[in-house]
């Protein structure tokens, strides 16, 4: 019998060993993956107050804005966000936009669009009356 029972011992404890590094590894390979992934992400906020209320674009695992615009009435922002929300597929644009200009720029570019799809939507008879005319508006072209 001899030693045979101590190298039985040894390999198995390597074989947890190792099974306990491999799984480690792939922990840390799917944690990076998800990180990557949330960083690639861009979500809309609602922050401020009511008398300072505005809209944050944010990445996913980021607490700093990359870009905000700031309102002087809640009505105002939700106006401005009832044109946002149909341009989800369009924020990674928006960063593109900041990153070769300022966010003064986007700003106003982004309200002439807004301003542009109410008027567009007026005319096709998409939109509302009132402070909010694409309330009820769901990202038809005009």
């Amino acid at each position: 019998m001899g030693a045979d029972w101590f190298i039985e011992i040894v390999e198995v404890a390597a074989a947890q060993l190792l099974a306990q590094r491999v799984a480690a590894d792939r922990e840390a390979i799917e944690q990076a993956e998800l990180d990557a992934a949330l960083a690639r992400q861009i979500d809309v906020y609602f922050k401020g107050s009511k008398a300072e209320p505005r809209i944050e674009l944010r990445r996913g695992n980021s607490k700093a804005a990359i870009w905000s615009i700031t309102f002087g009435e809640v009505w105002e922002r939700d106006r401005f966000w009832d044109w946002l929300k149909w341009q989800r597929p369009r924020f990674h644009d928006f960063v593109e936009i900041l990153e070769g200009s300022d966010a003064t720029t986007l700003r106003s570019r982004l309200l002439r669009e807004m301003l542009e799809t109410e008027q567009a939507a007026r005319k096709n008879k998409l939109a509302t009356t009132g402070r909010r005319p694409l309330r009820f508006w769901c990202g038809e072209v005009a």
